[in-house]
């Protein structure tokens, strides 16, 4: 039998489809940037995926399969690895390496996430984070927010094509409360738990009503809301 690309694509398609167990549609690409989409459209799930997984073995694939059929809510390590590991689908010189620091002048990142990991996550969410850096003259750059103000400091970020989380550094001050920066980092830990951020209509909502709903979990969140509203122009000032 003659071994063709055409193949191997449809050994990936058919092996979605038996996997997932779900109505859909899966259409193959060549984009560099997202190897994966899935989107809803009342029962049908309409799939976007990389012909690089072509390439993937019977894990990476099993694990892809829950993914896209919603059995898991973030993609699996095993297919972030197989991702990474893929040297043509990489831009080198496009990012420098992303330097972690985790431990502030006041706060360290990595304790209050595992803090939270075992309270709310049950020690299954693998984070890795980082303090953000800092602009000219140890000023911060000035971003939207995450909780609704126009004129504000990005507390927080995931970035899910690193896997990584930042939290702003001027949050690292013994003016902010435990609370507040928790409730930032919890946050944050809340979009990784969510995966790739669903869409409808084409349209991205990154905090629909089941989000807010969670983020209010955190024991915290009222102290921590009602100090942002206190003083966030002074912490802005601050900058």
């Amino acid at each position: 039998m003659k071994v063709t690309p055409d193949l191997f694509e449809n050994a990936l398609i058919t092996g979605i489809y038996s996997r997932a167990g779900r109505l859909m549609k899966v259409t193959l690409t060549n984009n560099r940037k997202s190897m994966i989409s899935v989107r809803r459209e009342g029962k049908l799930l309409k799939v976007r995926l990389s012909r690089i997984f072509t390439l993937a073995d019977n894990d990476v694939m099993s694990d892809l399969s829950d993914f896209i059929s919603g059995r898991v809510s973030s993609l699996p390590v095993k297919v972030r690895r197989f991702i990474d590991t893929q040297p043509a689908y990489k831009k080198p010189g496009k990012r420098p390496p992303v330097k972690i620091v985790t431990a502030g002048a006041y706060y360290n990142l990595r304790i209050i996430a595992r803090r939270l990991d075992k309270h709310y996550f049950n020690n299954r969410l693998d984070v890795r984070l980082t303090w953000g850096r800092r602009g000219r003259r140890g000023r911060a750059p000035v971003r939207r927010a995450h909780f609704g103000r126009s004129r504000s400091i990005q507390y927080g970020s995931y970035d899910y094509s690193l896997d990584l989380i930042r939290i702003h550094p001027a949050l690292d001050s013994p003016c902010v409360p435990v609370e507040f920066i928790e409730c930032v980092v919890y946050h944050e830990m809340l979009h990784k738990k969510r995966g790739v951020v669903k869409t409808i209509n084409g349209r991205r909502r990154l905090h629909p009503p089941e989000f807010k709903k969670l983020e209010r979990e955190y024991e915290g969140f009222e102290k921590a809301m009602d100090w942002e509203k206190k003083n966030f122009n002074k912490l802005l000032k601050n900058l």
